[in-house]
């Protein structure tokens, strides 16, 4: 970690990362959208039901692998190691019981649904395939969390670059396979990164159960999960309003439009699965705010910089690419062509919110979550009730102009915390 190595090589290895985690995400949407070509949109919507809710089952880890993401990067900076691997052991052991609890009783409620014929054809399928997914990513997230050396981002960096070959293997699965081959892509890639991840973790310890340690990681984890799974859960909110409003075939529509959103979503957490470490052990070592973000200042303007060229071209390159090779989804085009320049501006809020983590002021979401939920819906309603167009794109409006304004929202609480230093 910083501090315990030589920082330009930590730095090297940073950069590395980063760009490996946007090669990575380029390419799978690349080949993503590539492969809708072969794919009907009422059958693709048929799989998304059972990806929708896939976050509102996180709640459950009670935010313990947020707390290691948080507090193991902080007490290696305040010289105090064996703190943290004692809340990686504790963590870990939950996880594991966790993951057990999760596979029984989806299995269980699995079999009431087919026997209540509920669950039928191939949708017992996607069922048993959501469960594995759901545990695959309970366990990634953990693991991913304790991923905080030079050493670990080099193996995260090898990961990405092999993930971003197999994204191609998408293709032929989903030729071959229609929607289950997207499906069973995702659950091999998903398989892929945990044994990586597993075989190579960084603190190979026993995972041991101590009550006063599972206590502090809920302690800090709910309130850091309940908050984080809220801003998640935000970035649902455009394909929750179809499942719930809509139809099936308006959900296929959306695809291409969620890809997109996805794609900006994933790029920020991949750049800040770097950066928020870093944040969080200037915090350990200094405790002065202003120590924690002022050397990411720069490389937060070039990233910005660099995601609103992806954008711009994106913008230019897309829609293209969909009329030419997705026929299917020519209604998407316009809101595609929206929704590609949402990404740097919830890179921004996306880094200015895990500022706000690292450095302990969680009483700010009390206020600042709930006012994004209340923009959107404001901001939704303004766009339908005086922009009378398809209903993609008024989602597709709704998300870039929220994020633009978060950006206010987030200045202020963080001015706020700075002021309260100062005078404190």
């Amino acid at each position: 970690m910083i501090g315990l190595i030589n920082k330009n090589k930590f730095k090297s290895i940073g950069v590395r990362y980063i760009f490996s985690g946007i090669f990575f995400r380029l390419a799978k949407v690349f080949c993503s959208f590539y492969i809708l070509k072969f794919i009907e949109p009422i059958d693709l919507g048929e799989w998304q039901q059972f990806t929708t809710f896939f976050p509102y089952v996180m709640i459950f880890t009670l935010g313990v692998s947020n707390t290691v993401n948080l507090e193991l990067p902080a007490h290696i900076g305040a010289n105090e190691k064996y703190l943290g691997l004692k809340k990686v052991s504790v963590a870990g052991y939950y996880i594991n019981i966790l993951s057990f609890i999760f596979c029984i009783t989806l299995v269980f409620i699995g079999g009431i649904l087919y026997f209540l014929e509920l669950l039928q054809s191939l949708n017992i399928v996607y069922w048993l395939i959501s469960i594995f997914i759901v545990l695959g990513t309970i366990n990634n997230n953990f693991l991913r969390s304790t991923f905080r050396s030079s050493s670990s981002f080099s193996v995260l960096s090898k990961l990405q670059l092999f993930l971003s070959l197999y994204a191609i293997l998408i293709i032929p699965f989903g030729f071959y396979f229609g929607v289950l081959g997207i499906a069973l892509h995702l659950l091999l890639a998903m398989t892929f990164e945990f044994l990586l991840m597993f075989f190579n973790r960084p603190f190979k310890i026993k995972y041991t159960w101590n009550k006063k340690t599972f206590i502090q990681l809920v302690r800090v984890g709910s309130v850091l999960y309940i908050w984080n799974n809220l801003n998640i859960i935000y970035r649902t909110l455009p394909r929750l309003s179809i499942v719930i409003t809509g139809d099936i075939l308006t959900l296929g529509l959306y695809s291409p439009v969620a890809s997109i959103n996805a794609l900006s979503s994933n790029i920020a957490e991949t750049i800040n699965t770097y950066t928020f470490p870093k944040m969080s052990f200037l915090f350990g070592k200094y405790k002065v705010f202003s120590k924690v973000i002022q050397p990411l200042k720069k490389t937060i303007f070039l990233i910005f910089t660099l995601l609103f060229l992806i954008s711009f071209f994106s913008y230019l390159l897309l829609p293209y690419v969909i009329i030419n090779f997705l026929p299917n989804f020519t209604e998407s085009v316009d809101a595609v062509k929206i929704i590609v320049f949402a990404g740097p501006f919830f890179y921004i809020n996306l880094t200015m919110h895990k500022f706000i983590i690292s450095i302990r002021q969680y009483d700010y979401f009390k206020f600042l979550i709930p006012s994004k939920y209340l923009l959107y819906v404001t901001i939704y309603l303004l766009i339908s009730y005086f922009n009378d167009t398809q209903f993609l794109i008024q989602v597709a409006y709704t998300v870039l102009v929220s994020e633009i304004f978060t950006i206010g929202f987030y200045l202020f609480f963080i001015r706020k915390a700075m002021k309260n230093e100062n005078n404190f």
